[in-house]
């Protein structure tokens, strides 16, 4: 099975309102691009067989402007093709044909025309979209030592006041767990972090780094899903295989999401 992650800018011809944008699914908005396996895991997905077809998820308002975008899963691996993407308000008429949702107050239907041979997930999600002051080429993870060390690295950036490295094990409640000062408040060359972070919970957790502006804007990177067993906690002995079993035991596995 491959897994397709693909974020859309088109424009398309309007379509014919069809019941189809009543639907009562409810799509969520993420800082950065989520993974395939995260939005499944989250009920995002439309699941079973699906070929050409129209399917609609509404989206809540937001204050700032949003980007639909999609994932996918093709059992025969197969491409599929999102042809149009269409904007209707709740009571289904045609706001416009573009992916890029507009700041509101209202909840807007956003509906994904498919064309494709068979696909067996397909997940509509959206992305909050801010004025972008950096841009984020690359970021990477892994767990040693009761740290977490983290690299990620910046191709510019334009009047950055700070990094806030962020984490959350719901892709909705994030919490800064470190903050640093950028080598250039503006710089057009490519610049390199590396970090060491304390850590311990355990559990799927996300980690993301968010540039923040000196006009009090966001731009947010990649996420790196990282999975963090709980620790196990005994009083001593042996395993199975008669080796020494101790509190301090740990085992952590951390998954870049690309």
């Amino acid at each position: 099975m491959r897994f397709v992650i693909l974020l859309l800018f088109i424009t398309a011809f309007p379509l014919i309102c069809t019941p189809q944008c009543e639907t009562n699914r409810t799509g969520r908005a993420y800082l950065g691009l989520p993974s395939f396996f995260s939005l499944y895991f989250s009920g995002q997905c439309f699941e079973g067989n699906t070929s050409d077809t129209t399917l609609c998820v509404k989206f809540p308002p937001q204050s700032v402007g949003q980007v639909a975008g999609f994932s996918y899963s093709s059992p025969s691996g197969q491409p599929a093709f999102v042809t149009a993407i269409n904007q209707y308000s709740t009571d289904c008429e045609l706001i416009e044909a573009s992916p890029l949702i507009y700041p509101s107050t209202d909840t807007v239907v956003v509906c994904y025309t498919i064309n494709a041979v068979l696909i067996d997930n397909f997940c509509p999600y959206a992305i909050l979209s801010n004025g972008l002051a950096v841009e984020f080429c690359g970021i990477e993870a892994e767990y040693e030592q009761n740290f977490i060390r983290l690299h990620f690295a910046t191709c510019s950036n334009a009047g950055t006041l700070r990094y806030e490295v962020i984490i959350s094990s719901d892709l909705t409640n994030w919490k800064t767990i470190y903050t640093l000062q950028p080598e250039q408040v503006n710089s057009s060359d490519i610049t390199d972090y590396n970090l060491s972070i304390p850590y311990s919970v355990g559990g799927l957790q996300y980690l993301s780094v968010r540039e923040v502006d000196y006009e009090g804007r966001t731009t947010v990177s990649d996420i790196v899903v990282l999975i963090v067993p709980e620790v196990v906690r005994n009083t001593g002995g042996f395993d199975l295989l008669g080796r020494s079993v101790n509190n301090s035991n740990y085992l952590y596995i951390v998954k870049p999401t690309r």
